[in-house]
């Protein structure tokens, strides 16, 4: 199983106060890890999807469920970005 595929899955990303850099803080570390390793990032979005965007997430497929007024859910992916290496 040493070649088995992983994930890191986190359920829910909510903030009671939007816009202080709690969500961003917290996906970060993540985010670079996945760089390091050279791995896309998936999330699904149904409000959040610009600030995805500001994080390198772009919008694969969007699907209204429930009918004409159900939430827009939006599934986006990130792909691996190269670490910045500096001209010396």
């Amino acid at each position: 199983m040493a070649d088995a595929p992983f994930y890191y899955h986190l359920n829910l990303l909510a903030c009671k106060k939007p816009r202080l850099g709690y969500a961003t803080a917290l996906l970060q570390p993540m985010l670079e890890r996945a760089d390091a390793l050279g791995v896309p990032c998936y999330v699904e979005s149904d409000g959040a999807t610009a600030f995805y965007q500001t994080l390198g997430f772009t919008t694969r497929v969007a699907k209204r469920f429930g009918g004409d007024d159900g939430p827009l859910v939006c599934f986006m992916r990130r792909n691996p970005r190269q670490a910045l290496v500096s001209a010396q």
